[in-house]
């Protein structure tokens, strides 16, 4: 097998993964960090809280 065939194989089980966990996962938005952001000289994001831990604690494997 080529190594090429490899990284399109798995780029297509990445895809089918998110299209089965599009309605289980929670989006949440990115809050930007400015204290560490200048610290560290980069752009420093966190994801926000929310109950999404939750929700994928109580799924089982699709």
């Amino acid at each position: 097998m080529m190594k090429e065939e490899v990284g399109f194989s798995v780029l297509e089980e990445v895809c089918k993964a998110e299209e089965r966990l599009k309605n289980v996962v929670v989006k949440t938005p990115l809050a930007v960090n400015n204290n560490l952001s200048a610290v560290y000289g980069a752009n420093i994001s966190f994801k926000r809280g929310s109950s999404a831990g939750k929700i994928i604690q109580n799924q089982r494997c699709l």
